[in-house]
């Protein structure tokens, strides 16, 4: 995703239902989540949503399959939507979701593709490509992506937007690192750039 939603997403209240069946190294998935409606006693109430943004709290159903064995990874996902306000450009219809990493030995590489579809009939096509390159106990790392918006009422918000973000970790002990993020994404398709720069200490117990 883009902008700060994308990178520092808002939380919710949310139930969750799901189920994990190994049968060798595929692992499928099925869940069913319900979001707050953000009506009632601290605005946590689940059930039906109104009009957009509500709508963003749509329960949802999903079906997805990890594969791993070895160096690999792939996952796959596929997001079905109800409680939907017809013909809304916010409202999710369906999501589905592909992306994957291989372990090279001197980097690990990966790539990533979801397309939404929404209830009026636009769609957004997002699409990743990521590096990681271990150098002792500092880790480099280059993400780049993009996102096509397509079929939206407003003409000027289709078209394509682009992100970018650096980051490197290092390891001060095994159980305390820092990492240093530096990211950029287009606001809106034409819209000038902004950027977000974070440095995080962690320890865990």
């Amino acid at each position: 995703d883009f902008g700060d939603a994308g990178n520092f997403g808002a939380r919710s209240s949310r139930d969750i239902i799901a189920l994990d069946m190994p049968v060798g190294p595929v692992t499928i998935t099925l869940t069913h989540q319900e979001g707050a409606n953000l009506v009632g006693l601290a605005s946590g109430g689940e059930g039906a949503v109104g009009a957009p943004p509500a709508s963003s709290n749509q329960r949802l159903n999903l079906i997805g399959a990890t594969y791993a064995a070895g160096a690999a990874k792939v996952n796959t996902q596929y997001f079905s939507y109800d409680n939907q306000v017809s013909g809304a450009e916010s409202t999710g219809n369906t999501v589905f979701r592909l992306s994957g990493n291989y372990n090279l030995g001197m980097a690990t590489v990966g790539a990533g593709v979801q397309k939404v579809s929404y209830t009026y009939g636009n769609t957004a096509s997002n699409t990743g490509l990521s590096v990681a390159v271990p150098m002792g106990a500092m880790t480099l790392g280059v993400m780049i992506g993009s996102r096509v918006t397509e079929g939206s009422q407003t003409a000027a918000k289709n078209g394509t937007q682009s992100s970018s973000s650096l980051n490197a970790s290092y390891a001060l002990s095994k159980r305390t690192g820092v990492t240093g993020q530096y990211s950029s994404w287009d606001n809106g398709v034409g819209g000038e750039k902004s950027s977000n720069t974070l440095l995080l200490l962690t320890h865990s117990f």
